[in-house]
Protein backbone atom coordinates (compact mmCIF):
# COMPACT_ATOMS: atom_id res chain seq x y z
CA UNK A 1 0.00 0.00 0.00
CA UNK A 2 1.40 3.40 -0.82
CA UNK A 3 0.51 5.87 1.61
CA UNK A 4 -0.94 9.58 0.78
CA UNK A 5 -2.33 8.29 -2.20
CA UNK A 6 -6.38 8.34 -2.78
CA UNK A 7 -8.52 5.92 -4.48
CA UNK A 8 -11.31 6.80 -6.56
CA UNK A 9 -14.44 5.39 -7.24
CA UNK A 10 -18.07 6.38 -8.50
CA UNK A 11 -19.16 7.04 -4.70
CA UNK A 12 -16.30 9.21 -3.60
CA UNK A 13 -16.74 11.28 -7.17
CA UNK A 14 -20.36 12.06 -6.18
CA UNK A 15 -19.16 13.46 -2.69
CA UNK A 16 -16.22 15.48 -4.63
CA UNK A 17 -19.13 16.76 -6.71
CA UNK A 18 -21.28 17.69 -3.81
CA UNK A 19 -18.50 19.52 -1.95
CA UNK A 20 -16.91 21.67 -4.79
CA UNK A 21 -20.05 22.99 -5.61
CA UNK A 22 -20.85 23.42 -1.89
CA UNK A 23 -17.46 25.30 -2.11
CA UNK A 24 -18.70 27.67 -4.78
CA UNK A 25 -22.35 28.45 -2.96
CA UNK A 26 -19.91 29.34 -0.35
CA UNK A 27 -17.48 31.26 -1.98
CA UNK A 28 -20.43 33.28 -4.08
CA UNK A 29 -21.99 34.28 -0.86
CA UNK A 30 -18.57 35.70 0.65
CA UNK A 31 -18.47 37.86 -2.01
CA UNK A 32 -21.80 38.88 -2.30
CA UNK A 33 -21.31 40.06 0.98
CA UNK A 34 -18.40 41.80 0.50
CA UNK A 35 -19.50 43.48 -2.24
CA UNK A 36 -22.74 44.67 -0.50
CA UNK A 37 -20.31 45.92 2.32
CA UNK A 38 -18.20 47.95 0.24
CA UNK A 39 -20.77 49.66 -1.50
CA UNK A 40 -22.55 50.58 1.58
CA UNK A 41 -19.57 51.70 3.33
CA UNK A 42 -18.71 53.85 0.39
CA UNK A 43 -22.16 55.91 0.30
CA UNK A 44 -22.28 55.58 4.58
CA UNK A 45 -20.70 58.92 6.30
CA UNK A 46 -20.65 57.32 9.21
CA UNK A 47 -17.75 54.46 8.39
CA UNK A 48 -15.67 56.80 7.29
CA UNK A 49 -14.56 55.32 4.08
CA UNK A 50 -16.82 57.39 2.12
CA UNK A 51 -14.49 60.08 0.54
CA UNK A 52 -15.81 63.43 0.89
CA UNK A 53 -16.53 62.03 4.64
CA UNK A 54 -13.50 60.62 5.09
CA UNK A 55 -11.83 64.50 3.67
CA UNK A 56 -14.22 65.76 6.83
CA UNK A 57 -12.79 63.29 9.29
CA UNK A 58 -9.46 63.82 8.44
CA UNK A 59 -9.73 67.59 8.98
CA UNK A 60 -10.85 66.92 12.68
CA UNK A 61 -8.16 64.34 12.75
CA UNK A 62 -5.16 66.86 11.48
CA UNK A 63 -6.65 70.14 13.82
CA UNK A 64 -6.31 67.68 16.80
CA UNK A 65 -2.57 66.53 15.99
CA UNK A 66 -1.88 70.23 15.25
CA UNK A 67 -3.20 71.15 18.99
CA UNK A 68 -1.16 68.51 20.30
CA UNK A 69 1.61 70.05 18.93
CA UNK A 70 1.21 73.49 19.38
CA UNK A 71 -0.10 72.78 23.05
CA UNK A 72 4.16 70.85 23.63
CA UNK A 73 5.98 73.32 21.22
CA UNK A 74 4.86 76.62 20.00
CA UNK A 75 7.19 79.08 21.62
CA UNK A 76 5.07 82.01 21.52
CA UNK A 77 1.34 83.17 23.16
CA UNK A 78 -1.12 82.32 20.70
CA UNK A 79 -3.55 85.43 22.03
CA UNK A 80 -7.03 85.22 23.30
CA UNK A 81 -8.86 85.15 19.91
CA UNK A 82 -6.50 82.10 18.66
CA UNK A 83 -9.85 80.13 18.44
CA UNK A 84 -12.22 82.31 16.23
CA UNK A 85 -9.26 83.00 14.03
CA UNK A 86 -8.77 79.29 13.62
CA UNK A 87 -12.47 78.50 13.42
CA UNK A 88 -12.72 81.79 10.73
CA UNK A 89 -10.20 80.18 8.55
CA UNK A 90 -12.14 77.29 8.24
CA UNK A 91 -15.09 79.35 7.26
CA UNK A 92 -12.70 80.85 4.58
CA UNK A 93 -11.13 77.58 3.42
CA UNK A 94 -15.39 76.23 2.94
CA UNK A 95 -15.14 79.52 0.30
CA UNK A 96 -18.30 81.18 1.63
CA UNK A 97 -17.32 84.72 1.88
CA UNK A 98 -19.82 85.71 4.12
CA UNK A 99 -19.25 82.83 7.04
CA UNK A 100 -18.09 83.59 9.99
CA UNK A 101 -17.74 83.00 13.71
CA UNK A 102 -19.04 84.57 16.80
CA UNK A 103 -18.28 84.20 20.37
CA UNK A 104 -21.15 84.45 22.99
CA UNK A 105 -20.14 88.26 23.28
CA UNK A 106 -19.98 88.71 19.74
CA UNK A 107 -23.08 87.92 19.16
CA UNK A 108 -24.78 89.03 22.27
CA UNK A 109 -23.61 92.27 21.14
CA UNK A 110 -24.90 91.97 17.55
CA UNK A 111 -28.61 90.85 18.73
CA UNK A 112 -28.83 94.49 20.60
CA UNK A 113 -26.71 96.61 17.87
CA UNK A 114 -29.95 94.39 15.52
CA UNK A 115 -32.65 95.94 17.82
CA UNK A 116 -30.63 99.78 17.73
CA UNK A 117 -28.42 99.20 21.51
CA UNK A 118 -24.77 99.32 21.55
CA UNK A 119 -22.12 101.04 23.58
CA UNK A 120 -18.96 102.68 23.09
CA UNK A 121 -19.06 106.91 22.07
CA UNK A 122 -21.24 107.01 19.59
CA UNK A 123 -20.33 107.99 16.32
CA UNK A 124 -19.80 107.21 12.56
CA UNK A 125 -16.06 107.89 10.80
CA UNK A 126 -14.62 108.10 7.57
CA UNK A 127 -10.96 107.29 7.23
CA UNK A 128 -8.19 110.01 5.85
CA UNK A 129 -5.36 107.71 6.42
CA UNK A 130 -4.37 109.41 9.50
CA UNK A 131 -6.92 110.35 11.22
CA UNK A 132 -11.26 109.60 12.22
CA UNK A 133 -13.03 112.25 10.42
CA UNK A 134 -16.74 112.05 12.33
CA UNK A 135 -19.72 111.89 9.27
CA UNK A 136 -22.49 111.01 12.06
CA UNK A 137 -22.69 111.45 15.70
CA UNK A 138 -25.57 110.03 17.13
CA UNK A 139 -28.27 111.76 18.98
CA UNK A 140 -27.80 112.03 23.08
CA UNK A 141 -24.28 109.78 22.88
CA UNK A 142 -20.99 109.94 24.84
CA UNK A 143 -20.14 111.40 21.71
CA UNK A 144 -22.16 114.13 21.19
CA UNK A 145 -22.63 114.96 24.94
CA UNK A 146 -19.18 115.87 25.21
CA UNK A 147 -19.49 117.99 21.84
CA UNK A 148 -17.88 116.25 19.29
CA UNK A 149 -19.26 117.30 15.75
CA UNK A 150 -19.65 116.18 12.05
CA UNK A 151 -16.51 117.11 10.28
CA UNK A 152 -14.09 116.76 13.47
CA UNK A 153 -10.62 115.06 13.15
CA UNK A 154 -9.61 112.45 15.27
CA UNK A 155 -6.12 112.57 15.57
CA UNK A 156 -4.76 110.71 18.66
CA UNK A 157 -6.78 108.73 21.57
CA UNK A 158 -4.55 108.48 25.07
CA UNK A 159 -2.03 109.70 23.90
CA UNK A 160 -1.57 107.41 20.60
CA UNK A 161 -1.37 108.74 17.46
CA UNK A 162 -3.34 107.30 14.49
CA UNK A 163 -0.55 107.59 11.87
CA UNK A 164 1.01 104.60 10.46
CA UNK A 165 -1.99 102.72 11.50
CA UNK A 166 -4.67 101.15 9.32
CA UNK A 167 -8.33 101.65 9.56
CA UNK A 168 -9.60 99.19 11.90
CA UNK A 169 -6.34 99.58 14.04
CA UNK A 170 -7.16 103.03 14.91
CA UNK A 171 -10.88 102.43 15.54
CA UNK A 172 -10.59 99.65 17.71
CA UNK A 173 -8.26 102.19 19.81
CA UNK A 174 -11.55 104.19 19.59
CA UNK A 175 -13.80 101.71 21.25
CA UNK A 176 -14.29 100.75 25.12
CA UNK A 177 -16.34 99.29 27.58
CA UNK A 178 -18.98 100.35 29.40
CA UNK A 179 -17.26 103.45 31.79
CA UNK A 180 -13.81 103.29 29.50
CA UNK A 181 -12.07 106.84 29.63
CA UNK A 182 -11.11 107.51 26.37
CA UNK A 183 -8.92 111.09 25.97
CA UNK A 184 -9.02 112.35 22.34
CA UNK A 185 -7.50 114.92 20.18
CA UNK A 186 -9.17 116.84 17.91
CA UNK A 187 -8.68 119.39 15.21
CA UNK A 188 -11.38 121.20 14.15
CA UNK A 189 -11.26 123.90 11.49
CA UNK A 190 -7.74 124.64 12.19
CA UNK A 191 -8.20 123.98 16.19
CA UNK A 192 -6.61 121.32 18.39
CA UNK A 193 -8.71 120.56 20.73
CA UNK A 194 -8.55 117.68 23.59
CA UNK A 195 -11.63 116.02 24.85
CA UNK A 196 -12.43 113.11 27.32
CA UNK A 197 -15.13 111.05 26.58
CA UNK A 198 -17.18 108.12 28.67
CA UNK A 199 -18.01 105.27 27.06
CA UNK A 200 -21.62 104.52 27.53
CA UNK A 201 -24.81 103.25 26.10
CA UNK A 202 -26.15 104.66 22.85
CA UNK A 203 -29.24 104.61 20.45
CA UNK A 204 -28.33 103.89 16.94
CA UNK A 205 -29.78 105.86 14.29
CA UNK A 206 -29.97 104.69 10.99
CA UNK A 207 -31.94 106.83 9.35
CA UNK A 208 -31.52 110.67 8.57
CA UNK A 209 -33.03 113.08 6.75
CA UNK A 210 -32.37 116.45 4.62
CA UNK A 211 -35.27 118.68 3.54
CA UNK A 212 -33.53 120.27 0.30
CA UNK A 213 -34.98 123.17 -1.87
CA UNK A 214 -33.15 122.84 -5.31
CA UNK A 215 -34.90 124.99 -8.52
CA UNK A 216 -38.00 125.95 -6.43
CA UNK A 217 -39.19 122.54 -5.31
CA UNK A 218 -38.58 120.98 -1.76
CA UNK A 219 -37.22 117.24 -2.29
CA UNK A 220 -36.37 114.88 1.32
CA UNK A 221 -33.78 113.30 1.41
CA UNK A 222 -33.19 110.02 3.38
CA UNK A 223 -29.90 108.46 3.68
CA UNK A 224 -30.66 104.86 4.91
CA UNK A 225 -26.98 103.51 6.61
CA UNK A 226 -28.01 100.29 7.56
CA UNK A 227 -31.28 97.91 7.79
CA UNK A 228 -31.59 96.97 11.39
CA UNK A 229 -35.24 96.46 13.45
CA UNK A 230 -35.74 100.08 14.30
CA UNK A 231 -35.32 101.33 10.21
CA UNK A 232 -39.00 100.85 9.30
CA UNK A 233 -39.98 103.31 11.86
CA UNK A 234 -37.37 105.40 11.42
CA UNK A 235 -38.19 105.35 7.54
CA UNK A 236 -41.97 106.29 8.06
CA UNK A 237 -40.94 109.14 10.78
CA UNK A 238 -39.06 110.50 7.85
CA UNK A 239 -41.88 110.53 4.93
CA UNK A 240 -44.46 111.64 7.10
CA UNK A 241 -42.43 114.60 8.05
CA UNK A 242 -41.67 115.00 3.85
CA UNK A 243 -45.29 114.60 3.55
CA UNK A 244 -45.91 117.44 6.39
CA UNK A 245 -43.11 119.71 4.93
CA UNK A 246 -44.66 119.64 0.93
CA UNK A 247 -41.88 118.06 -0.43
CA UNK A 248 -42.47 117.07 -3.85
CA UNK A 249 -40.76 114.23 -4.53
CA UNK A 250 -37.86 111.64 -1.72
CA UNK A 251 -34.35 110.18 -2.59
CA UNK A 252 -33.87 107.02 -0.86
CA UNK A 253 -29.87 107.40 -0.69
CA UNK A 254 -28.68 103.84 -0.24
CA UNK A 255 -24.76 104.67 -0.91
CA UNK A 256 -22.26 102.94 1.34
CA UNK A 257 -25.66 100.88 2.63
CA UNK A 258 -23.57 97.22 3.56
CA UNK A 259 -27.48 95.58 3.97
CA UNK A 260 -28.86 94.25 7.45
CA UNK A 261 -31.84 92.40 8.15
CA UNK A 262 -34.28 91.05 5.91
CA UNK A 263 -37.35 91.43 8.07
CA UNK A 264 -36.33 95.08 7.95
CA UNK A 265 -36.26 96.27 4.80
CA UNK A 266 -39.05 93.97 4.12
CA UNK A 267 -40.57 95.80 6.64
CA UNK A 268 -40.00 99.51 4.96
CA UNK A 269 -40.86 97.76 1.16
CA UNK A 270 -44.46 96.93 2.81
CA UNK A 271 -45.31 100.61 3.64
CA UNK A 272 -43.68 102.10 0.55
CA UNK A 273 -45.20 99.97 -1.96
CA UNK A 274 -48.72 98.66 -3.08
CA UNK A 275 -49.72 95.00 -3.31
CA UNK A 276 -47.53 92.41 -4.21
CA UNK A 277 -44.41 90.45 -3.89
CA UNK A 278 -41.21 91.94 -2.77
CA UNK A 279 -38.93 89.28 -2.09
CA UNK A 280 -38.29 85.16 -3.17
CA UNK A 281 -36.34 83.29 -1.11
CA UNK A 282 -34.43 79.93 -2.85
CA UNK A 283 -33.11 77.17 -0.37
CA UNK A 284 -31.40 74.26 -1.17
CA UNK A 285 -33.98 72.46 0.59
CA UNK A 286 -36.74 73.78 -2.25
CA UNK A 287 -38.82 73.18 0.33
CA UNK A 288 -38.05 76.10 2.18
CA UNK A 289 -38.43 78.42 -0.66
CA UNK A 290 -41.11 81.57 0.52
CA UNK A 291 -41.91 84.25 -0.63
CA UNK A 292 -42.96 87.76 0.88
CA UNK A 293 -45.73 90.65 0.28
CA UNK A 294 -46.56 93.72 0.79
CA UNK A 295 -50.12 94.54 1.29
CA UNK A 296 -52.23 97.28 -0.43
CA UNK A 297 -51.41 100.02 1.85
CA UNK A 298 -48.12 102.65 1.20
CA UNK A 299 -46.75 105.74 2.53
CA UNK A 300 -46.99 108.17 -0.66
CA UNK A 301 -47.49 108.76 -4.24
CA UNK A 302 -44.87 111.09 -4.68
CA UNK A 303 -41.75 110.19 -7.14
CA UNK A 304 -38.72 108.87 -5.84
CA UNK A 305 -34.91 108.03 -7.08
CA UNK A 306 -32.51 105.62 -5.03
CA UNK A 307 -28.81 106.59 -5.11
CA UNK A 308 -26.43 103.54 -5.13
CA UNK A 309 -22.87 102.68 -5.42
CA UNK A 310 -20.04 99.91 -5.38
CA UNK A 311 -20.69 99.70 -1.37
CA UNK A 312 -24.59 99.38 -1.68
CA UNK A 313 -25.13 95.77 -1.12
CA UNK A 314 -27.06 92.99 0.27
CA UNK A 315 -30.57 94.20 1.91
CA UNK A 316 -29.55 97.71 0.21
CA UNK A 317 -29.34 96.02 -2.83
CA UNK A 318 -32.78 94.49 -2.19
CA UNK A 319 -34.89 97.58 -1.58
CA UNK A 320 -33.44 99.30 -4.88
CA UNK A 321 -34.19 96.08 -6.97
CA UNK A 322 -37.85 95.57 -5.49
CA UNK A 323 -38.77 99.33 -6.19
CA UNK A 324 -37.15 99.32 -8.96
CA UNK A 325 -39.31 96.13 -10.03
CA UNK A 326 -41.96 97.91 -8.61
CA UNK A 327 -41.23 100.97 -11.24
CA UNK A 328 -41.68 103.43 -8.63
CA UNK A 329 -38.33 105.13 -9.37
CA UNK A 330 -35.04 105.79 -11.40
CA UNK A 331 -31.70 104.10 -9.90
CA UNK A 332 -28.88 106.20 -9.85
CA UNK A 333 -24.89 106.36 -9.59
CA UNK A 334 -22.73 103.65 -10.11
CA UNK A 335 -23.26 99.52 -10.08
CA UNK A 336 -23.75 98.14 -6.99
CA UNK A 337 -21.97 95.35 -4.79
CA UNK A 338 -23.77 92.47 -5.92
CA UNK A 339 -24.69 90.22 -3.00
CA UNK A 340 -27.86 88.35 -3.33
CA UNK A 341 -27.80 85.64 -1.46
CA UNK A 342 -28.35 85.50 3.07
CA UNK A 343 -27.14 83.90 5.56
CA UNK A 344 -28.73 82.14 8.52
CA UNK A 345 -26.98 81.64 11.95
CA UNK A 346 -26.57 78.24 14.21
CA UNK A 347 -25.80 78.30 18.07
CA UNK A 348 -22.63 75.76 18.67
CA UNK A 349 -21.74 73.85 21.49
CA UNK A 350 -19.49 76.26 23.18
CA UNK A 351 -21.65 78.89 23.01
CA UNK A 352 -20.67 81.13 20.18
CA UNK A 353 -22.66 81.02 16.75
CA UNK A 354 -21.79 80.16 12.86
CA UNK A 355 -23.11 82.66 10.05
CA UNK A 356 -23.18 80.38 7.06
CA UNK A 357 -25.17 81.20 3.41
CA UNK A 358 -28.67 79.16 3.52
CA UNK A 359 -30.12 80.97 0.62
CA UNK A 360 -30.39 83.28 -2.21
CA UNK A 361 -33.37 86.28 -2.49
CA UNK A 362 -34.59 87.22 -5.79
CA UNK A 363 -35.89 90.31 -6.87
CA UNK A 364 -40.04 90.33 -7.83
CA UNK A 365 -39.29 89.82 -11.18
CA UNK A 366 -35.62 90.64 -12.47
CA UNK A 367 -33.02 88.33 -12.13
CA UNK A 368 -30.78 87.77 -9.13
CA UNK A 369 -27.50 89.87 -9.20
CA UNK A 370 -25.29 87.92 -7.06
CA UNK A 371 -21.89 88.82 -8.34
CA UNK A 372 -23.13 91.08 -10.58
CA UNK A 373 -24.63 93.56 -9.14
CA UNK A 374 -27.63 96.56 -10.01
CA UNK A 375 -26.92 98.66 -12.89
CA UNK A 376 -28.89 102.07 -12.03
CA UNK A 377 -30.84 103.41 -14.87
CA UNK A 378 -28.65 106.66 -15.08
CA UNK A 379 -25.28 105.97 -14.47
CA UNK A 380 -23.25 108.81 -12.54
CA UNK A 381 -19.68 109.00 -11.14
CA UNK A 382 -18.10 110.83 -8.47
CA UNK A 383 -15.52 113.54 -8.97
CA UNK A 384 -12.40 111.63 -9.50
CA UNK A 385 -11.42 113.48 -5.58
CA UNK A 386 -14.53 112.53 -3.66
CA UNK A 387 -14.54 108.80 -5.06
CA UNK A 388 -12.99 107.67 -1.81
CA UNK A 389 -14.89 110.03 0.39
CA UNK A 390 -17.66 109.18 2.88
CA UNK A 391 -20.87 110.17 1.09
CA UNK A 392 -21.57 112.18 4.49
CA UNK A 393 -18.47 114.73 3.63
CA UNK A 394 -18.87 115.24 -0.01
CA UNK A 395 -19.37 119.05 -0.62
CA UNK A 396 -22.74 119.65 -1.41
CA UNK A 397 -21.85 121.16 -5.02
CA UNK A 398 -19.63 118.14 -5.80
CA UNK A 399 -22.15 115.20 -5.20
CA UNK A 400 -22.83 114.85 -8.60
CA UNK A 401 -24.87 112.02 -7.72
CA UNK A 402 -27.26 114.09 -5.53
CA UNK A 403 -27.66 116.76 -8.15
CA UNK A 404 -28.67 113.86 -10.64
CA UNK A 405 -31.43 113.07 -8.81
CA UNK A 406 -32.50 116.30 -7.89
CA UNK A 407 -32.60 117.32 -11.23
CA UNK A 408 -34.70 113.97 -12.30
CA UNK A 409 -37.27 114.35 -9.70
CA UNK A 410 -37.44 118.71 -10.07
CA UNK A 411 -37.85 117.72 -13.95
CA UNK A 412 -34.33 119.92 -15.07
Amino acid sequence: MEMGKVQFNKRTGVIVLIAVLIGVIVALSATCVWLVNYITSRNNPSTGTNKESGYYTDIGKVIAEIEKIYDSKYVRERGDDYKSRVINGYLSGIGDAYAYYYTAEEMQKNMAEDNGNSYGIGVMVAWTGNSLKLSRVMKDSPAAEAGLMVGDDLKAVNGESFDGLTYSEALSKCRGEKGDEKNFVVERGGETLEVKIICGDYTIESVFLDIKEYNGVKIGVIECTQFIYPTPTEIKTAVETIKAEGCEGIIFDMRDNPGGLLDSVVGTLDYLLPEGTVVRLTFKDTKLNESYSSDANYATDLPFAVLVNGNTASAGELFTSCIKDFDRAKIIGTTTYGKGCGQTQYALPDGGYIKLTTFFYDPPTSENYDGVGIVPDIVVELPEEYKNTNISLIPEGSDTQMIAALDYLTGK
